[in-house]
């Protein structure tokens, strides 16, 4: 299967990033966040 990435750039809503957070460790997919 590929592997896949989910990039968060500059992420404003934290509720909303740890729930991606947490899917992404129960799917095995790479989570990358950005901030400037």
């Amino acid at each position: 299967m590929a592997e896949l990435n989910i990039v968060l750039h500059e992420p404003e809503i934290p509720a909303n990033t740890g729930n991606i957070g947490r899917t992404c460790v129960a799917t095995g997919t790479k989570l990358h966040l950005t901030v400037s």
